[in-house]
């Protein structure tokens, strides 16, 4: 017998989150797993990853999942799925960027339902950030609004988490300037296969922003 789809959204937000939601220093934690700043377990992560859900994103893209999106939870899980499961199932590599389009058309739309709205913060932060990997000022705009209307829900009702969503409002302006510069990520262009322009490159050797790595 299959496992039901609610069964499977479930699983992935309880593998990503963890015991994130239950205090800020339990977020501290999965924060360095989430964004890379452990390198030794770094790959683990990637492992599990692949190891649990692999070819989710190819799923996922192909509509296999789209029952999940009737209601908020739903949603954000295949919103992981595609947007941040492939940036640590296909680091460094072209294929890590292949489903943010439709990431973030599943982020605008939730946006539209105010599926946002009922979450907790940090798996709203999650809700938005395909908005900030986009190469699109428009799209930047939008981030760096959700993640300031965020703050001030945060304050409002989960204060002692407004110093975590505050670092993550910081880090969309940081994503909107350069997008705001360069009308892309200077970052990515090896990893795209594009060639930098004089700025770019002046840019990066100076010490521009790389996000941790070319997955931001």
């Amino acid at each position: 017998m299959s496992t039901a789809p609610e069964t499977h959204s479930a699983e992935v937000l309880a593998f990503w989150f963890g015991d994130a939601l239950a205090s800020p220093a339990e977020l501290q934690i999965q924060n360095r797993l989430w964004f890379g700043l452990d390198p030794h377990r770094r790959a683990e992560f990637d492992a599990a990853i692949a190891a649990r859900f692999g070819d989710w994103p190819d799923r996922a893209l192909g509509g296999e999942f789209d029952d999940w999106l009737s209601n908020p939870l739903g949603r954000l899980a295949l919103i992981l799925v595609l947007d941040q499961f492939p940036r640590n199932l296909y680091r460094d590599s072209a294929r890590a960027f292949a489903y943010d389009d439709r990431a973030r058309t599943l982020t605008e739309e939730g946006i539209r339902l105010r599926h946002d709205l009922s979450l907790h913060p940090v798996q709203a932060a999650f809700f938005y950030l395909s908005l900030e990997h986009a190469e699109s000022l428009a799209a930047q705009d939008q981030a760096v609004q959700a993640f300031e209307v965020l703050c001030a829900r945060t304050d409002a009702d989960y204060p002692e988490f407004l110093p975590a969503v505050s670092g993550y409002l910081d880090f969309a302006r940081r994503h909107q300037a350069v997008i705001a510069q360069f009308g892309r990520f200077p970052h990515r262009n090896t990893v795209l296969g594009r060639d930098p322009t004089p700025e770019e490159q002046r840019y990066l050797t100076s010490g521009g922003e790389r996000f941790g790595s070319a997955q931001s």
